[in-house]
């Protein structure tokens, strides 16, 4: 029976240095696929482009000089299987047409041999590849400066390994690569905080085994030859005793809800308040800022550096947008937080400088055009957009695609986030940006507004459901894909929606904004309400009940007729001059005849 490739993995290549590469045949690859076009990158007809990965390491890349266009035929494509990543730059613009887009499908058309997980998608456009964009970041620290040093948390082990000095009883960096992230961070508070670390654990284990009298080192040795999920189970009391562990937690708590001057104490019970599959996400990032603590700034920056500067240029790209999107966040929703004035605009000013560093300079235009097709996880796998020049069109504006809901707009179904920065409008328009499960939606428009556009609320995806065999053997039907409406939706009670228009409006229009948990938010107006019942930071408040507008409607037309001089006539009132009379006449011409 055939398997999986087990050559080097080498991708394949498809070069055209200075001119226009055009792709006007099927292309398959179980390898990973990188095309470099000099000028443009498009393909023609219903060439569509398949390919699989096979480890969550491998990457796929369509870079232009100029622009990338897919066929604006609803056959062509690009599909992803497996896990990793599939990046998209372009100098100018990425426009999708009416294609059927770019998806990654995890493992739904090799489920016996793949395991399950799909690959993030980003798309960039307007990127100055070649000059100051990135470069200029790295020189500079970015990935230190930017998001808490959130572009470090793939090289966690190695930080780890660097901030161990003595490595009798702690694990070695393999050992440490492997552990649940809770007990990584165990690890990092025992390198940070060794005595303190140490104290907490004698204690803990002398509760559990009733032994007063274990010895520090007898306690240590015990904790450490305790089952995982003994251990994990008993993480949280060992750390929550750490003076390093709570002003960590409380740094990133003040972070995460945008509170910045919350005190010590006011910060830990924020922490406490976050759900609790939230709080595991983010313990990786406890981990990276006790060892970067640990840690001489020099080292940690040198030792960055180098490897950052190891890696090929796309994948210090990826690590820098999540830098970039932690940083638009975390401005973002301090922003919302303050009152309009100087003292909110200067909450944004972190989010614009993150931007000009990342990509400096004027920019050129690159927009992101999904006029009639998608970007789309279908199991697993995040989603991010970069528009530092231009804008995004997520969907056409008027008149019949042809296609169903499920074929148009940006979606994760399976979880996945999707996290957006442009400089103009980011346009939704008759489409959708969803993520239908675990998964938070961060869109950030620094000059432009955000608009969830005209789409119908009644509106149904219903993609055919996917068969699956899961881990048992069993047949599963899979129907996740399946949603409603339009507009800006984060369907999934445990995520977040952000949304940041500083110097523009977010529109909920005819679609609407629904968070299903969380929102965050910020602009120079809002147009419409932000739906759901969770809590909702720096949205305007919403409308009056319906007796009491009536109550406030009558009182302003009293006030204004009070103090309008009467129009003369008819004809000189505008409102009716806007509205003219018009006349029906029904006559009754009887029942026809009968029989």
């Amino acid at each position: 029976m055939p398997g999986l490739d087990v050559s080097r993995r080498e991708p394949v290549r498809i070069v055209a240095q200075l001119g226009d590469a055009t792709l006007a045949a099927d292309i398959s690859s179980a390898r990973p696929l990188q095309v470099t076009a000099g000028r443009d990158l498009t393909s023609t007809g219903s060439a569509a482009i398949t390919l699989q990965h096979q480890a969550g390491g491998e990457l796929s890349v369509l870079r232009a000089g100029r622009d990338i266009v897919l066929a604006d035929n609803a056959a062509a494509r690009l599909r992803l299987a497996g896990p990793g990543d599939l990046l998209l730059l372009a100098g100018r613009h990425v426009d999708l047409q009416g294609s059927a887009g770019i998806t990654t499908i995890g493992n739904q058309d090799n489920p016996r041999l793949l395991a399950e997980g799909g690959a993030s998608i980003t798309v960039v456009a307007g990127v100055d590849w070649g000059g100051a964009d990135y470069a200029q970041a790295l020189a500079q620290g970015f990935q230190l400066q930017a998001g808490g040093g959130v572009a470090l948390l793939p090289f966690l082990d190695r930080v780890y390994a660097l901030a161990v000095s003595d490595t009798s009883g702690a694990p070695g960096a393999t050992a440490y690569a492997g552990l649940a992230a809770k007990l990584q961070l165990d690890e990092a508070l025992a390198v940070a905080q060794p005595a303190a670390w140490r104290t907490a654990v004698a204690g803990t284990m002398r509760t559990r085994s009733g032994n007063a009298a274990l010895t520090e080192a007898d306690a240590v040795a015990a904790w450490r030859g305790l089952p995982a999920d003994s251990r994990l189970a008993l993480a949280d009391t060992v750390a929550a005793a750490l003076p390093a562990w709570q002003q960590a937690a409380a740094a990133l708590a003040r972070r995460q809800t945008g509170q910045p001057a919350l005190d010590a104490a006011a910060a830990l019970a924020e922490w406490q308040a976050l759900d609790v599959a939230r709080r595991d996400v983010l313990a990786p990032r406890l981990a990276l800022q006790l060892l970067a603590d640990a840690l001489p700034a020099d080292t940690l920056r040198s030792a960055s550096a180098g490897w950052l500067a190891a890696l090929a240029p796309e994948r210090q790209a990826l690590l820098l947008h999540d830098a970039l999107f932690d940083e638009l966040r975390a401005a973002g929703r301090s922003a919302a937080r303050l009152p309009r004035g100087a003292e909110r605009e200067a909450a944004y000013q972190a989010g614009y400088a993150a931007l000009a560093l990342l990509y400096p300079g004027t920019r050129r235009a690159g927009d992101i055009t999904l006029s009639a097709s998608q970007i789309k996880t279908q199991q697993g796998g995040d989603i991010a957009l970069l528009a530092p020049g231009g804008g995004v069109d997520a969907g056409a504006l008027t008149g019949s695609t042809g296609k169903q809901a499920s074929q148009l707009g940006v979606m994760t179904v399976a979880g996945g986030e999707i996290a957006a920065a442009v400089r103009d409008d980011f346009a939704v328009n008759q489409s959708r940006v969803f993520t239908l499960a675990r998964g938070d939606l961060l869109l950030w428009s620094s000059e432009g507004s955000i608009d969830a556009g005209r789409g119908a609320r009644t509106v149904t995806g219903a993609p055919p459901p996917v068969y699956r065999i899961d881990s048992n053997g069993n047949v599963v039907v899979d129907t996740s894909g399946s949603f409603s409406g339009s507009g800006i939706a984060v369907l999934d009670a445990a995520s977040i929606l952000d949304l940041y228009a500083p110097k523009g409006e977010i529109s909920a229009g005819e679609a609407g904004i629904k968070p299903g948990g969380k929102f965050f938010g910020g602009a120079g107006s809002f147009r419409g309400p932000i739906e759901g019942n969770g809590p909702k930071v720096g949205a305007p408040p919403p409308p009056p009940a319906g007796g009491e507008t009536a109550a406030l409607a009558s009182t302003a037309q009293s006030a204004a007729s009070a103090t309008a001089p009467a129009p003369a006539s008819d004809e000189d009132d505008p409102r009716r001059k806007r509205a003219p009379r018009r006349q029906l006449l029904l006559e009754f011409l009887g029942f026809g005849q009968a029989d």
